[in-house]
């Protein structure tokens, strides 16, 4: 399942949506920040389990997964929705199919995407 996906509860997004803005704005300047200093070569410090280059070939190998194509970080589609609905429907993780249009609001995204945000590429 390609793309990232961040829960919080509908009181935190109903009187808190801020915070939630914040998040994940952080997450975004955060993984940007990553791929770029991938992108210029920088010097990536040896992790305990994992060398540099280890380190870098795994980034390299997630991104897709983090950003599928033609989307941004932190984005999920509802059609990725009702993907992870089905899936978790199928593990026996929820009981009931859930309608996605009442459980997902995208205005918290949407925000944080209306400000702008250094692209790494």
């Amino acid at each position: 399942m390609p793309g990232t996906v961040y829960f919080a509860t509908e009181e935190t997004v109903v009187h808190n949506p801020e915070l939630l803005g914040r998040f994940i704005r952080s997450l975004i300047d955060g993984w940007n920040l990553t791929y770029e200093k991938l992108e210029k070569g920088d010097t990536i410090p040896d992790e305990p389990l994992l060398s540099s280059n280890q380190l870098r070939a795994e980034l390299d190998q997630q991104l897709s997964y983090l950003r599928p194509l033609a989307s941004r970080f932190a984005e999920f589609s509802p059609a990725q929705w009702r993907s992870l609905r089905d899936i978790l429907l199928s593990q026996k993780l929820i009981k009931d199919s859930l309608d996605v249009s009442k459980a997902v609001t995208y205005d918290v995204i949407e925000e944080v995407y209306r400000r702008p945000i250094k692209y790494a590429y």
